[in-house]
């Protein structure tokens, strides 16, 4: 007979679990448990409505299932990216996996995370998020992306990437805020834009 601890239970639960951000609201825990049952049983799927996404609480039947999240940063659901973490993970090592950030600017508009797959891979990045925008929903024309290091961040920034034969361009997180939500252009903006389409 083990005597039952609701603290051993928790700890239990924790290294069975995965914490998920970023997860869109057109998204259902039916799709999200699916995508994740690639990687082993799911056995509870929890989304909870945070600002405009889901967090996630995803559990899986054994405690084997989460080691591969030591390095894998984000998996892939209809297309969109949803970022992961082991819940037993410190504070500073979440932290760390939002440490090393770049933003990619120019991209077209309506394109999902899976279609910049390749480019992650160019650059070595270990996750990568296309915002969406609050008003419309629509996706932003930039992607931000998460390196594991300061070096393979500034090694990316070095390489010269394009989509679909046009050139993107590095920008540091801090500069979001400058970025047109249209064309992306750094000091541009919707009133302005050229791309915007104006009734005649």
């Amino acid at each position: 007979f083990t005597h039952y601890s609701p603290a051993d239970a928790k700890l239990s639960d924790e290294a069975k679990s995965l914490f998920v951000t970023d997860i869109p609201l057109f998204l259902n825990e039916t799709q999200v448990r699916q995508a994740f049952s690639r990687y082993g049983t799911v056995i509870k799927c929890k989304l909870t409505p945070k600002k405009h996404y889901y967090n996630g609480h995803i559990q899986f039947s054994s405690a084997d299932a989460i080691t591969q999240f030591n390095d894998i940063w984000a998996i892939i659901c209809l297309g969109n990216s949803l970022r992961v973490c082991p819940t037993s993970f410190s504070k500073s090592q979440r932290d760390s996996r939002r440490e090393h950030v770049a933003i990619l600017v120019g991209i077209p508009k309506n394109i999902k995370e899976a279609d910049l797959l390749e480019i992650a891979t160019q650059v070595n990045a270990k996750a990568l998020n296309v915002p969406l925008s609050i008003n419309s929903y629509k996706p932003k024309p930039y992607v931000y992306l998460n390196f594991s290091s300061f070096d393979t961040l500034e090694a990316a920034k070095e390489l010269s990437v394009a989509f679909c034969g046009k050139g993107l361009t590095w920008h540091p997180p801090n500069e979001a805020h400058t970025l047109c939500h249209v064309c992306g252009r750094s000091g541009c903006s919707p009133s302005v834009c050229n791309l915007v389409p104006h009734a005649k």
